[in-house]
């Protein structure tokens, strides 16, 4: 019985490791993908395959810190799981992310009183000092 134990504990133990590993291999964007959307603009007509590695550089950069803050979003409403609305109040706390209003759901405020974008913004800027350090 004891065997059987110590089998399934070395087993889940073999697995948090997979899963650890997974986690940690770096993800690459499909370069292909990447040179079909720069090509949308009709004024692009050739794109070198170092832009292209260096603009899939960057989108990783912009979901690890969009995912980040959303995150701080979700647990500060005292959830685990990122909804929409989390990445709404990273994007509406961020005056850089201006340009996406218009696709994300704009954050509700109905269960809150008095708030506004310069709330959002200072909660965010707060979670941003607190998550920085």
């Amino acid at each position: 019985m004891e065997d059987i134990q110590q089998q399934e504990k070395i087993e889940v133990s073999n697995e948090e490791q997979e899963e650890q590993q997974a986690s940690q291999k770096p993800i690459q964007f499909a370069q292909a993908l990447i040179r079909r959307l720069m090509k949308q603009n009709p004024d692009v007509k050739l794109v070198q395959k170092s832009a292209i590695a260096l603009v899939g550089k960057i989108t990783e950069k912009f979901l690890e810190y969009t995912t980040r803050e959303a995150l701080e979003s979700c647990k500060a409403d005292g959830r685990r799981i990122i909804q929409p609305k989390d990445i709404g109040n990273v994007v509406y706390a961020n005056p850089e992310y201006d340009f996406l209003i218009h696709v994300v759901p704009e954050p509700d405020f109905s269960n809150e009183k008095k708030t506004s974008r310069a709330k959002t913004v200072s909660n965010a800027s707060k979670l941003k000092r607190t998550t920085a350090g």
